[in-house]
Formats: structure tokens, C-alpha cells, sequence
């Protein structure tokens, strides 16, 4: 199979980024979303759900006071970078009083890890100026509107352009183009020969081996940390529709989709038993690790 362009990732990064997951239910044949619920009300937004004629409901809040540097958004730092924006965000919070907004940058900046312990660039990469003003563009009709978007998406590709449930096993990288060797997942293999390259999943040695890097090309990605996130569906969770539950987390470390999965059943389980109601039983449960690649505030500073 030859192409102009090979593009590696199966989510909206092929198109824009992100990582929708979808349950239906085995009875009631409903979809529910596991993964993106929302999306930024930015330009490329628009134009992306407009493109496939899907139409999208703006949710606004209140917009608060906002500064040019939230305007700008941090894609280009300057250099130097700033001083501020390389404190961790709890020494910025400290400093300039503002220990109040913490918890919510933890709930509208949620996979990003502990917001007190990360860089202040981070913090203002993840919540930005888009989720500040207007938090959220979502789907005004239809039930499925994400499944929609991504079946749109394949039927403007075509059948014969899109791999499904594939994984790069080999790849020879040359001035001419790629060769890429891919492996679906009934064993079938599949040769495409292209002129370019694009790579949209998730930037991990591991995920990116295939490709062959040598040291200079994977030095940079033996610098990035991950935080483990996970998304599921409880069914009969047990708790009552006016049950507020509060989440926390135990900190940041590496964690299996097993481990949080059992974690996440054994704290609904005693949160069930001590109000006297049923047991959770977990419909569906997904891993989007790694999540939200970062590097130190050293490495920022030195203008990586």
C-alpha cells in the first residue's frame, strides 16, 4: 500500500487531539463516553466539528478577569523563561495569595497530577484562557455525538486509508519516505510505503521503539514523565442520585490498570457498605496512560 502520508494514532490526534472511549450498554443499547467529554471553544475546534457538519452548544460561565498572558497561552515562552512561570505552583500560589483557586485547577485541569507540586507553565497550559472564560463546547443534538464525529472522520478517509486496532511492528525510515510494517489484530499484516511521516500517539520510548530511533532522536523523550489516568463506567454503583462524593487521590506513582481498577472497586465497596447499599459492579474500564508527558522545570529553563 503506498500513500503520500502515514499517520500513527487512531484518536483525534490523526485529526485534532484526544481520546474518546465508548460503552453501550449490552441491554439498553445506550452509549455513554468514557474519555472526552468536551472540547476547548477555540478556532480549530469550530472548524473541526464544523468541517463534518456536526453541530456543537457553547456552555459559558461568568468570564473573571483575565491577563495577556492568558490571552497568549504559553506555546511560545520567552527566553529566558519567566521566572514565575517555572515555580512550582504552590510556591506561586504562596507568593501571590491565590491558594483558594487550587482545588479548582485540580478538578478543570483533572490527569494533569498534583497542580501544588507541578510548574506554573503547566498549570496555565492546562488550564488556560479557553477554560477559564468558556469552559466547554458540547454536542447540541443527537446521542452519540463523539462516536459521530469519529464516523464521520473514517467515512471521509474511506475504508481503504484507515487501519483499525493496529500496531506498528517495524519501520525503515529513509530520505525517500517510511516503510511501515503493521499488524492488525486477527494476525494479518499490512506494508504501506509513504513520503511522510506523522506521529499523534502518545510519546513514550516504549510506544515510539518501532520506529527505530536512534540515541539523538530518543534522548529528548527519556526526559518526559507520565501520569497514570484511568476512566471507567460503574453500573449499580449503589450510591444515591443526591450522594455527593468527593474524589482524592493518594499521590502520584505508577499504577496498573488492575491496581486502580481494583483500588477504585474496593473504596465503592466499603463507601456502599457504610450507607447500606449494593455493590458497585464495573461496566467498563480503560487505561489513557500515559497521560499528559512533561519535563522538568530544569529542562524548561534551559529552553527544552
Amino acid at each position: 500500500m503506498k500513500r503520500e502520508v502515514a499517520i500513527l494514532g487512531g484518536g483525534s490526534s490523526g485529526m485534532y487531539t484526544a481520546h474518546p472511549e465508548t460503552y453501550t450498554d449490552p441491554v439498553i443499547w445506550q452509549r455513554d463516553y468514557v474519555g472526552v467529554l468536551n472540547f476547548h471553544d477555540i478556532p480549530v475546534v469550530r472548524d473541526y466539528f464544523a468541517h463534518f457538519d456536526i453541530p456543537l452548544r457553547v456552555l459559558r460561565m461568568s468570564p473573571a478577569r483575565s491577563s495577556p498572558a492568558l490571552l497568549e497561552g504559553f506555546d511560545k515562552l520567552a527566553v529566558p523563561v519567566p521566572e514565575d512561570l517555572l515555580l512550582l505552583f504552590r510556591q506561586f500560589a504562596e507568593k501571590y495569595g491565590i491558594q483558594d483557586v487550587v482545588p479548582m485547577l485540580a478538578l478543570y485541569g483533572r490527569g494533569g497530577g498534583a497542580p501544588r507540586g507541578n510548574p506554573r507553565v503547566y498549570i496555565g497550559n492546562g488550564v488556560d484562557y479557553g477554560k477559564t472564560t468558556t469552559l466547554y463546547i458540547v454536542k447540541v443534538s443527537g446521542p452519540n455525538p463523539w462516536q459521530e464525529l469519529y464516523e464521520a472522520a473514517y467515512d471521509a478517509l474511506g475504508s481503504d486509508n484507515v487501519l483499525l486496532s493496529s500496531t506498528v511492528s517495524a519501520a525503515k525510515r529513509s530520505e525517500k519516505g517510511v516503510h511501515l510494517k503493521f499488524v492488525r489484530a486477527d494476525g494479518s499484516r499490512v506494508d504501506i510505503q509513504a513520503e511522510k511521516l506523522v506521529v499523534a500517539i502518545a510519546p513514550t520510548l516504549d510506544k515510539l521503539s518501532a520506529l527505530g530511533l536512534d540515541g539523538t532522536e530518543a534522548g529528548p523523550f527519556e526526559r518526559f514523565t507520565n501520569v497514570p489516568y484511568f476512566t471507567g463506567i460503574i453500573r449499580e454503583s449503589g450510591l444515591r442520585a443526591d450522594t455527593a462524593v468527593f474524589p482524592y487521590g493518594s499521590g502520584l506513582h505508577e499504577t496498573s490498570a488492575e491496581e486502580a481498577k481494583a483500588a477504585i472497586i474496593e473504596d465503592l465497596t466499603a463507601l456502599t457498605t457504610a450507607i447500606n447499599s449494593t455493590s458497585a459492579e464495573p461496566a467498563t474500564f480503560k487505561a489513557h496512560t500515559p497521560f499528559q508527558s512533561t519535563v522538568s522545570k530544569e529542562d524548561i529553563a534551559d529552553g527544552f
